[in-house]
């Protein structure tokens, strides 16, 4: 995957000239995006040099796109542009899953790997959705299981990122929380998400 988006890298430099800035990014998405995207919640707990790796692929797209040069700081190039790391791309599309099996959008063997938790009494964080964790038996794999990650991953959403009733509402809250949560911050989502 790797060797081949380097190589879609090296035709989009090489056409970069002859290109608006909007068709430039068209082919981005359209070659490296989707690549980095395809599959990616298999890639959870991937070994971190596998992720850099990946994240080498990004970086290279993003300073192709905005004429940043090799040593220079990728961090606000990647905010600027609005793309959050790889890393997080990966759990974004793990909680779009879980919501999909939370509303029933998904098969039934993904509806059956999660259950909410209900509460006898009635607290404050009743309206929120909490995800029942199974326990996994083995360490290294049970834990990136689906049944697992999943879950984990939505409870440690903020309550104003799960309360989405339509499926292009939740996939903006959680864009933005993710993105928040990547590029460090957190305090100005809640703010925005109590609004």
């Amino acid at each position: 995957m790797c060797r081949t988006a380097y190589s879609h890298l090296r035709n989009i430099r090489s056409l970069k000239p002859y290109l608006t800035h909007k068709a430039l990014l068209t082919v981005t998405h359209a070659f490296i995006t989707s690549r980095i995207n395809y599959c990616n919640s298999l890639l959870y707990c991937v070994s971190d040099y596998n992720i850099r790796r990946l994240q080498k692929i990004q970086n290279c797209a993003a300073r192709i796109i905005t004429n940043t040069k090799r040593y220079d700081n990728i961090t606000q190039v990647l905010r600027k542009l609005h793309w959050s790391p790889v890393r997080y791309r990966i759990q974004y599309k793990i909680l779009l899953i879980i919501y999909k099996a939370i509303t029933g959008m998904t098969p039934d063997y993904l509806c059956s790997l999660t259950s909410t938790k209900t509460s006898a009494r009635s607290l404050r964080s009743s309206k929120q959705i909490v995800l029942h964790i199974l326990a996994s038996k083995l360490k290294s794999y049970g834990n990136r299981s689906f049944s697992v990650t999943g879950p984990v991953l939505w409870n440690r959403l903020l309550e104003s990122a799960t309360s989405a009733k339509t499926m292009n509402h939740s996939k903006s809250l959680l864009k933005t929380y993710i993105f928040h949560v990547a590029f460090n911050l957190y305090v100005l989502f809640y703010d925005i998400a109590l609004l």
